[in-house]
């Protein structure tokens, strides 16, 4: 893409302010336009974003708005949510941090999915799709199928506040696009939530992590309305 001046936008690493890397929010939203138009928006991940930018993942994530602010709301939030779990709890330590990572992954895809929204992409279904597979690899760090299915559970509590953007899930006389849904975690074994859920590429694409991705996308959503833009 080119800028509307005409001229190609610059492929150098970005300068530095105040030890944090500086890019240009119209070349965050370019690379990913496109990225969509190369690969699909089931392609579209950070990595590929900083790999058309020729940046490290890592400057993507520092340059999105308090990502690591966003994620200590959310998992604080969440674990107000549940008294059983607590930050001290060796068990669920693991489980935690996995909360944790999900959270600032999933700032930072509210954000670059901002800024393209910004530019006129629409998104749909591939979205979530994109966000799936991302959160399986969360997933693979340690999280079981079960703790993934109460993570989801729990948070789909308290994140109708964005139900605008999906009113058919969460209106009070909707059919369940799930069965588990507002489901209480204790009448569902670990073995069952397993062998429904089951965390693959090929499984059903109603499963856990797409579950988790789903929930904690409109949980964040319902934290902020709108990523702020930065200025160069």
């Amino acid at each position: 893409m080119h800028h509307p001046d005409g001229s190609v936008p610059s492929r150098r690493r970005p300068e530095r302010l105040g030890g944090r890397p500086v890019l240009d929010v119209d070349a965050v939203a370019e690379a990913a336009l496109s990225e969509v138009a190369v690969t699909g928006l089931a392609r579209l991940t950070v990595a590929a974003v900083a790999r058309r930018l020729q940046v490290t993942p890592r400057a993507i994530y520092h340059y999105v708005p308090d990502r690591d602010g966003l994620a200590r709301i959310a998992v604080a939030r969440w674990l107000r949510r549940m008294p059983t779990l607590s930050p001290t709890d060796p068990p669920r330590e693991a489980l935690r941090r996995y909360v944790v990572e999900s959270a600032r992954h999933f700032v930072t895809y509210r954000f670059i999915h901002d800024v393209a929204l910004a530019k006129g992409f629409e998104y749909g279904e591939d979205f979530f799709v994109m966000q799936e597979r991302e959160v399986v690899t969360l997933v693979s760090w340690g999280a079981s199928p079960s703790d993934a299915l109460l993570i989801f559970n729990e948070i789909a509590r308290f994140v109708d506040g964005s139900a605008r953007h999906y009113p058919e899930v969460f209106l009070p006389d909707a059919e369940p696009i799930w069965p588990d849904m507002g489901r209480p975690l204790s009448e569902i074994a670990p073995t069952e939530a397993e062998t429904r859920y089951p965390l693959s590429a090929t499984a059903h694409p109603i499963t856990s992590a797409h579950q988790i991705a789903f929930g904690l996308d409109l949980f964040l959503d319902g934290l902020t309305t709108r990523l702020p833009a930065l200025r160069r």
